[in-house]
């Protein structure tokens, strides 16, 4: 089934690429003059794990150009999988745990970052759906879309390598990455589809996105079934 959302900005991070400007370089794409660069506070930021940085830094970026937020899904298929695996670890050696770690070694820790840092009061979801987990936050976006058809949804995806202990149980990817996209109802029947798979192709669908004028009304094919696994 492919469902069609109306794309009105992005922000994408990876352990490669720093700025969207980064982003276009690699795909040989001419740079653009950019806002100012979100900087998280510093007391919140040393407690961070990697990727929530870097997920935090897309979604803010984001809201701080954005009107106005109704709704925000944040997904990831692992999420803060490297924290817990350490929690796992200092468990194992008989070590005591960090409060700090176990209290943000939960799926929703970005999702919960988000709205104190912005101070935004708005509905969140936080996701998990294996290698589909970008299609079912774009399907639950749609969803709402209908629902509220003149709202502005917050799409956050982010995800990183797992633990090196459980690599051999899980295909992985291979740079920690965050993507985020405001994205609105699309009033279009007809839209191209973006080169989606499952969520190892998003570096693909950002390339389509820049090539593309990077807004838009896109489809993306939201097929449950096998490509869940892990």
């Amino acid at each position: 089934m492919k469902v069609a959302l109306s794309i009105a900005d992005w922000f994408a991070l990876s352990t490669e690429c720093d700025d969207r400007n980064a982003w276009r370089q690699k795909f040989s794409l001419p740079t653009r003059e950019e806002g100012e660069v979100v900087i998280l506070p510093a007391m919140m930021r040393r407690r961070m794990s990697g990727l929530t940085k870097l997920t935090l830094r897309c979604s803010l970026s984001l809201a701080q150009r954005a009107e106005h937020i109704d709704y925000a899904v944040f997904a990831s298929r692992h999420g803060e999988l490297q924290r817990t695996g350490g929690l796992l670890q200092s468990l194992a050696d008989d070590d005591l745990l960090s409060p700090m770690g176990f209290a943000q070694s939960v799926h929703n820790t970005a999702a919960g970052l988000h709205t104190i840092i912005s101070q935004q009061k708005l509905p969140i979801s936080s996701m998990a759906a294996g290698k589909q987990s970008f299609a079912q936050a774009w399907l639950e976006a749609f969803i709402y879309l209908r629902q509220h058809p003149h709202a502005t949804v917050l799409l956050q995806y982010f995800d990183e390598p797992v633990p090196e202990k459980l690599s051999a149980f899980c295909r992985q990817p291979g740079e920690a990455l965050a993507l985020g996209l405001l994205v609105k109802a699309s009033p279009a029947m007809e839209s191209p589809s973006l080169p989606y798979r499952n969520d190892e192709d998003l570096p693909e669908v950002i390339r389509q996105l820049l090539l593309t004028g990077e807004a838009g009304v896109f489809s993306v094919e939201v097929c449950p079934g096998n490509e869940n696994a892990c």
